[in-house]
C-alpha cells in the first residue's frame, strides 16, 4: 500500500467519507432536458425508447434515490413518466440495462457537449493527481 500514512488525521479521513448529499435534487437535470426538447432532435427515455417531445417527463435515479443518496449527473436520466414509475425505487435489471444503453449513453453525450455542467477534471502525473471543476464544452 503506497503512500499509507499510519498517523492520518481520522477526523479528517471520516469528513472525507461523509456523504454531503441529503435530499433528492434534480431541478438541474429538468433543466437540461427542457432546454434539449426546445429542439427538434429526438430525446428518448432510456428505459422505453419514447421519443419525450410526445410524453411527460420525468428524472429517474437509474440506482434508486432510496438506496443510494446519489445525485451525481450520470445516475439522473431522462425518463416518460411512466417508465419512472414502473420502475419505482427497484434497481434495473441487467437486460433492462442492455437494452438501455444506448439512450444512456446518448444521454451521458448531451451532458458532455452542454456547457453548462460542471464535471471534475483529473489530472495525474509521476508524483501526484490533482483534480478541479470545469465546465465541459
Amino acid at each position: 500500500m503506497q503512500d499509507y500514512n499510519p498517523q492520518a488525521d481520522v477526523g479528517l479521513l471520516h469528513r472525507a467519507l461523509t456523504w454531503p448529499e441529503s435530499r433528492r435534487e434534480t431541478h438541474k437535470v429538468r433543466r437540461l432536458i427542457a432546454r434539449h426538447l426546445i429542439r427538434p432532435a429526438p430525446l428518448h427515455c432510456v428505459w422505453s425508447h419514447q421519443d419525450l417531445h410526445r410524453h411527460h417527463y420525468a428524472v429517474d435515479h437509474c440506482f434508486p434515490w432510496s438506496r443510494w443518496q446519489n445525485n451525481d449527473l450520470w445516475n439522473l436520466l431522462p425518463t416518460t413518466e411512466r417508465a419512472n414509475a414502473a420502475k419505482s425505487d427497484r434497481l434495473p435489471a441487467a437486460a433492462l440495462m442492455e437494452h438501455a444503453r444506448q439512450d444512456i449513453l446518448a444521454w451521458w453525450e448531451i451532458l458532455d457537449a452542454e456547457p453548462a455542467v460542471s464535471t471534475p477534471t483529473c489530472r495525474r502525473n509521476s508524483s501526484s493527481s490533482s483534480c478541479r471543476t470545469s465546465s465541459t464544452s
